[in-house]
Formats: structure tokens, C-alpha cells, sequence
């Protein structure tokens, strides 16, 4: 489970399944998914689902049982094109073939689900290409570089704001250890929380403030 937190702090909570594997991994996602998403209040579910389907592929029925389930995102590899079926569904938007490889190929590779409270997600599919030579119905021995494709999905639409935020949580990072730093140089504990004190203030914009914890707790 990865949990995210945005400005407005709204927790988006998102499940990630590793390789279903055949009619056994089928029934485990039956046993076990519905009451898990419950149980733990899961927002989004994605999964890899190239092997679903005869252990190799996937097929519409089990797509659409497995969707019944839970799953919101279904990612698929070199097994992609296993079942020729997958065509009458690959262009559904929640089934991600590899990103990195030609435009010739059907269905996409990297979408945005829009979740609770306007939150947007972006899932990508992307392949490896060590050891994962493609074969027929492939055109290509293998898959593109997948940190060039990576770089031209973030570049396009989110470059902006994914530079923005790194330069958000690097700036907070340094101001909170600048501040640590600068209570270590007081050389009494009156000149410490005489600091820190002062920091709040100047924190809160006001001489007044509300201290995060309890007298106690700043001893």
C-alpha cells in the first residue's frame, strides 16, 4: 500500500498488486481483495495482468470479473498481446499495454484516473528491457529505453509541478535542518528553548502561538 497526501491534506490511499498469476491467483484476488479495499479503505487498486488469462495474457471475461472485484488499473507486459481478445478491450483506458515501445501498437500506455476530491493519478505501464527480448505479434526485438519515455511523460504535463514540489520538500528539508542546527549551537537549555520559542514565533508570524506539544514532551 503507498499512501499520498496532497496540500489540502486528502490521503489517497493505492494498492498495488504484483503478477495474478492463472485461475489460482484469480481466486486469491476473490478471497481476499473486496474485504481488504474495505477493510483498509483503499482509494485505488492497480494491478499487473499480463498473465491472468491461461497464466499468459489477458482475456475479456477475466478482465471484467476482476474489475467487478476491485482493481481500478490493469498494467501489462511482453505478454500483452498473448490472447487476441485483449484487442476488443485494450483501448478501454484501464488497461495499460508497455509505454515504451512504438506508436503502432493499440491501447496506451499511461493514463490519468481522476479519484475523490478532483485528485488526479497518472499510471504507466513500462517495460524492462534486460533479459525481455519480444516476440511475435511484437515488430521490435525490444522494448524503447523506458527512462527516455519516463522523461517525455513528465516533461509534457507534469514537469512543472513535479520541479515545483521537489523544490518544496528539499526548501523544507533544509529549513528544518538549518533550525536544528541552530538549537544545537545554544549552549545552555534556556538559550535552546529560548530559540525555539522564538522560532515558533516567527513560524506563526505572531508572539502569540500554540506550542505542538506538551511541557512534558519539551523537557
Amino acid at each position: 500500500i503507498i499512501k499520498f497526501m496532497n496540500k489540502d491534506l486528502t490521503e489517497l490511499k493505492i494498492l498495488l498488486i504484483g503478477d495474478i498469476f492463472g485461475q489460482s491467483g484469480i481466486q486469491k484476488i476473490e478471497e481476499v481483495l473486496p474485504k481488504f479495499i474495505e477493510q483498509e479503505k483503499i482509494d485505488f487498486v492497480i494491478a499487473q495482468s499480463e498473465n491472468v488469462s491461461g497464466r499468459k495474457g489477458l482475456e475479456p471475461k477475466d478482465y471484467l470479473h476482476l474489475k467487478a472485484l476491485g482493481i481500478n488499473a490493469f498494467t501489462l507486459g511482453n505478454h500483452a498481446f498473448a490472447k487476441n481478445s485483449v484487442t476488443t478491450i485494450i483501448d478501454n483506458g484501464d488497461i495499460l499495454r508497455p509505454y515504451n515501445v512504438n506508436d503502432e501498437y493499440p491501447g496506451v500506455g499511461t493514463n490519468v484516473f481522476y479519484l475523490k476530491n478532483n485528485l488526479k493519478l497518472r499510471v504507466t505501464s513500462l517495460l524492462g528491457i534486460t533479459f525481455n527480448e519480444l516476440n511475435n505479434p511484437w515488430k521490435q526485438s525490444k522494448a524503447n529505453n523506458f527512462f527516455d519515455a519516463i522523461d517525455e511523460i513528465i516533461k509534457n504535463d507534469y514537469y512543472i509541478i513535479f520541479i515545483k514540489n521537489l523544490i518544496k520538500i528539499l526548501g523544507n528539508q533544509i529549513t528544518s535542518k538549518n533550525s536544528r542546527i541552530e538549537l544545537l549551537t545554544k549552549r545552555t537549555t534556556r538559550d535552546k528553548i529560548l530559540e525555539y520559542f522564538k522560532m515558533q514565533s516567527q513560524k506563526k508570524g505572531s508572539k502569540l502561538f500554540t506550542l505542538p506539544m506538551t511541557f512534558t514532551e519539551l523537557a
